[in-house]
């Protein structure tokens, strides 16, 4: 057992500061991954500001719509109270892929290999920016008896799901390394479909050990995350992820 979750200024400045680590991690990546695929880096020095843009007000919109809809359909203008908890990643992740696809059809840049190097290192910008929403406790997990389990503020020792995505995060990321360094030639649009069913199938799980999650029904996450997994799994078979 250990202790983890903060608060105070301290602790949301150094939320914000992985948050933007995560977001810089994800095209740093992108960047070297793109270059296989012919993409220029400067590609992606333009996009970075529209998608990291795009991706927090999606990531604010998915938590109005999804999890309070009730309150924001009453007051709207509470949108806009950026300041108060309430983000959601799918939102984050769809607003900055669609605007990724926008992009990149405006510019001629092949579509699915941009979003192939986005997705590469999107398991890196996670492991990061996951370790800020743990020293929040952004995630706030079930009670458990486990030694893996976190004391939260309130004294129960609960499951630290920030803690388990961050980790998932790297270690995708390392696969996806090794899968690189092992196969060159791998084409990069097929880090999408491998993300998604990874990423997908994991959320699934992991949202079950969150407050939220302990409801007979899926939380808004959950049914996103079956979207991403046979999405991904559709992908995968159609391409035939599994080969060279």
């Amino acid at each position: 057992m250990s202790g983890w979750p903060a608060s105070g200024g301290a602790a949301s400045a150094a939320h914000a500061a992985l948050t933007a680590a995560g977001v810089a991690a994800v095209f740093l990546a992108a960047r070297r991954e793109g270059g296989r695929s012919g993409i220029s880096p400067a590609v992606f020095d333009r996009l970075l500001a529209w998608a990291g843009l795009g991706g927090l007000v999606g990531a604010r919109v998915w938590h109005c719509v999804a999890y309070e809809p009730e309150r924001y359909l009453a007051r709207p203008l509470d949108m806009l109270r950026v300041w108060e908890p309430g983000s959601g990643f799918f939102g984050a992740l769809v607003a900055a892929a669609s605007i990724a696809v926008v992009y990149a059809w405006r510019t001629g840049v092949p579509p699915a290999s941009l979003l192939g190097a986005a997705f590469y290192g999107l398991p890196l910008g996670q492991a990061i920016g996951r370790v800020g929403c743990a020293l929040v406790g952004d995630c706030r997990g079930r009670p458990t008896a486990g030694w893996w389990g976190v004391a939260w503020p309130d004294g129960v020792v609960r499951h630290d799901v920030a803690r388990y995505e961050a980790l998932l995060g790297a270690v995708t990321f390392a696969a996806f390394v090794g899968l690189r360094r092992r196969w060159p030639a791998l084409p990069t649009e097929r880090f999408v479909a491998m993300w998604l069913v990874i990423y997908g199938g994991a959320r699934l799980a992991l949202d079950e050990l969150r407050v939220e999650g302990a409801a007979a029904a899926w939380t808004p996450s959950q049914w996103a995350a079956a979207a991403a997994l046979l999405l991904g799994a559709s992908a995968a078979l159609a391409c035939g992820v599994g080969r060279r």
